[in-house]
């Protein structure tokens, strides 16, 4: 906890997402990957190699989005093979900040994903909802865009920030919404286009009851190069009795 009380302290980025909870999130979600590391390594190892494959032959200028703290991106095989890596994150923490120091072809662009993040720091009960409006890279000319283990992931803040304004058909309409513009803005790029991230989240106990939920609700995706099985919280990381595997998967949207 001492180690995370620091870096929320020393990390810089914007106002707004550090009072909406996107550093901490970040913060928190490196701190499970050091914990879980033995449990994700798989996950890690295939969300690489499936960038590796996805970006085969390709060179120009990258994007990846959802940069988080790269320990699932293969950095200098790609900023080998591309002129120019873009990594888009709403924060960047330090291994990020090192690693593209030392490569020298990596820009770093701090932006939130869903285009939300001022709005929904304004809103107020009874106001309008917030709508999702991603368009961080507009305007870009890229040769490859991908998704990296984020797409899921987006809908949580807002959720935290509205949630208990909303009642259960207007939360999962927002989660469609949110998850919806982000396919949509991946799509918009004259480019070849790759999502990786969890299609569906099993929750077990420890007798061995599971449930399922979708992890992209209203998606219909193309049939994945490649999935796989992401043990994201073994029991006792969310609480004794409880653990989420998630069902990942590699897929080509376009191109």
């Amino acid at each position: 906890m001492l180690r995370e009380a620091l870096e929320w302290m020393t990390t810089p980025a914007p106002a707004i997402a550090r009072k909406l909870g996107y550093l901490g999130e970040a913060i928190a979600t490196s701190a499970r990957g050091r914990r879980q590391h033995k449990a994700w390594q798989e996950h890690r190892e295939r969300t690489r190699r499936a960038l590796v494959t996805a970006s085969e032959g390709l060179g120009g200028t990258a994007a990846l989005l959802g940069a988080g703290i790269i320990d699932d991106i293969p950095l200098a095989e790609l900023s080998a093979r591309f002129e120019k890596l873009v990594l888009v994150d709403i924060v960047h923490l330090a291994p990020v900040k090192q690693a593209a120091r030392q490569l020298g072809n990596i820009e770093l662009v701090c932006a939130d994903l869903t285009g939300m993040a001022p709005a929904l720091y304004r809103w107020q009960p009874g106001k309008a909802l917030p709508e999702p409006a991603p368009g961080a890279l507009a305007g870009r000319e890229l040769d490859f865009i991908a998704s990296v283990n984020l797409a899921g992931q987006l809908p949580v803040i807002p959720l935290r920030r509205l949630g208990r304004y909303l009642d259960e058909t207007q939360a999962a309409a927002l989660e469609a919404a949110i998850i919806a513009a982000h396919f949509g803005h991946l799509r918009s790029f004259n480019c070849p286009a790759l999502f990786i991230g969890e299609v569906e989240r099993r929750y077990s106990d420890r007798s061995g009851n599971t449930e399922t939920a979708p992890a992209l609700p209203g998606v219909t995706l193309p049939p994945a190069f490649d999935e796989w099985m992401w043990s994201l919280a073994p029991l006792g990381e969310i609480n004794r009795n409880t653990a989420l595997e998630c069902r990942v998967q590699a897929v080509r949207l376009t191109g």
